[in-house]
């Protein structure tokens, strides 16, 4: 769950009523989404994302230098644009081979789009464990309620905390 002060920052920005109640639904949303990893609940996530989304996972590979390359970097982001379907099919065989997930979110950051009050970007940190793989980067969601009941994912897009051993600046993060 997540802590009081993180609450307070995320509920504590609003600018109207209706702004406040939204961020309610968002923290209520971000809570159920982690859980729903945390349970292998394919079928929840499945139903969160837009069926038209954008997915961006990421991976950072090491590369081992020669003397040629000493002085070129040590690490490579690969980036890989995914539809819903694909995303999702990747998940369900993540969750086959894991015998346990469990996925912490914090740093929560969340903007309302410019002139909507329906689409809102929500960034955070991710960190994930599980019995194959341990990560922490950085997520961002962009989640519309234009219904309100059915809020869906319309952009997810992962990269990693570091890289090359330093810390992103929060500029570089994607939002």
């Amino acid at each position: 769950a997540m802590d009081k002060h993180r609450y307070v920052d995320v509920i504590g920005s609003n600018i109207s009523v209706k702004d406040f109640a939204n961020r309610q639904m968002i923290i209520d949303f971000v809570e159920n989404f982690r859980t729903a990893y945390n349970r292998k609940d394919i079928d929840f996530i499945s139903t969160v994302f837009s069926d038209d989304a954008v997915v961006i996972t990421g991976k950072v590979i090491k590369i081992k230098r020669s003397k040629e390359t000493a002085s070129l970097s040590s690490e490579k982001i690969v980036y890989n644009k995914q539809t819903k379907q694909e995303y999702i099919s990747g998940l369900k065989r993540c969750f086959k081979r894991n015998k346990y997930i469990d996925v912490v979110f914090d740093e929560i950051e969340v903007v309302k789009r410019p002139g909507s009050d329906k689409i809102y970007g929500v960034t955070l940190k991710q960190d994930w464990k599980s019995s194959t793989y341990n990560d922490t980067g950085w997520v961002f969601l962009m989640i519309d309620f234009t219904n309100e009941f059915e809020p869906c994912i319309q952009v997810r897009t992962w990269q990693p905390e570091k890289f090359e051993g330093k810390k992103l600046n929060r500029e570089e993060i994607f939002s």
